[in-house]
């Protein structure tokens, strides 16, 4: 919300990695049309263990559709 606050772009990232509680992609419109070349990525994992074991790179359809998905299984892990 901060950043939001500001017209230029000031962050350099290459990822957003969002993990915890259901995500509402629609909130990440504004970002998205600000950065749009950061990869937005939702993870998901039982708390108990604190490791990600779902990724999902969150795309422009998924923002508008604002429906939370928790993607696939991370192609390493089985």
């Amino acid at each position: 919300e901060e950043d939001q606050k500001s017209s230029e772009s000031q962050l350099d990232l290459r990822y957003v990695i969002f993990g915890g509680e259901a995500l509402s992609p629609g909130k990440l419109s504004s970002y998205n049309l600000k950065y749009p070349s950061t990869k937005l990525i939702n993870m998901y994992g039982i708390t108990e263990t604190t490791v990600h074991v779902t990724y999902k790179d969150i795309t422009a359809s998924d923002i508008v559709s604002n429906i939370s998905n928790i993607g696939t299984a991370i192609p390493t892990l089985r």
